[in-house]
């Protein structure tokens, strides 16, 4: 407990505890069950409550990552690592952005973008080698992927947005757009945001590079992401043509 707001640089040890493990295993299963439920009870809510409670996520999302960056400040642990510049971190401000202004493409972006990156981060996390589990950072980063995944499909099962695949250009191109502008950054401070540097570890695009090498490995980004794009959106899409019919 002493260290549970230690950034992992400053710890005495590194107990991570493994992709797959079954601490890993059990906080999985542990998050689905609450997303699970908070789509439950999010698509029984009035239509007012569920714009407040949206809200209420999004401004807590915002506060974690500041509370999250004000622990680093105080135990002199920040660095420009951590500017909330990965997909991730700017997926919170993106959720946030769509709880006050429900505009179709902040919609679009928090279903196709931020929900998969943040489900591929919780799948293969590359925070829990270096972390223990009772670590505010490692409880943090459990819980901030699980909002972002959670938070737009809420609002798919209650109604409030629409996947459309002919928005997905759109995503695709501020996606793209977002990569170019924070590549150089990575350059510049040698960081790795987005992974365009290097892929994460344990992830699948570590598989990409022992096959095509670096950069050879970021063309697994839209090999994934036409995978993934093509399970999320596969059922919207047959259920609008059979509307249609």
């Amino acid at each position: 407990m002493p260290e549970f707001f230690t950034e992992y640089h400053k710890l005495d040890d590194v107990p991570g505890y493994g992709i797959f493990g079954a601490v890993h295993i059990g906080w999985l299963l542990a998050s689905a069950l609450m997303i699970f439920l908070l789509c439950l009870w999010f698509r029984r809510l009035k239509p007012e409550s569920r714009r407040l409670t949206e809200k209420i996520i999004g401004c807590s999302m915002v506060v974690l990552e500041a509370l999250k960056i004000l622990i680093l400040y105080l135990g002199d642990s920040m660095d420009v690592s951590y500017l909330p510049l990965h997909l991730c971190g700017i997926s919170i401000f993106i959720c946030a952005f769509r709880a006050f202004f429900p505009i179709k493409t902040a919609s679009e972006l928090m279903y196709c973008v931020c929900m998969p990156g943040a489900l591929m981060a919780l799948l293969f996390p590359n925070w829990i080698e270096i972390y223990p589990f009772f670590n505010y950072f490692n409880l943090y980063s459990i819980l901030i992927h699980v909002l972002i995944v959670a938070m737009p499909l809420m609002l798919v099962c209650a109604g409030d947005i629409k996947p459309n695949v002919r928005n997905l250009w759109k995503c695709a191109l501020v996606l793209l757009a977002f990569a170019l502008l924070i590549h150089p950054i990575n350059l510049k401070f040698s960081t790795n945001f987005m992974f365009t540097v290097r892929p994460s570890a344990g992830s699948p695009l570590e598989w990409f590079e022992k096959l095509w090498g670096n950069p050879g490995y970021l063309l697994g980004f839209p090999i994934c992401a036409a995978v993934l794009w093509t399970v999320m959106y596969l059922p919207f899409s047959l259920k609008s043509k059979k509307n249609k019919e």
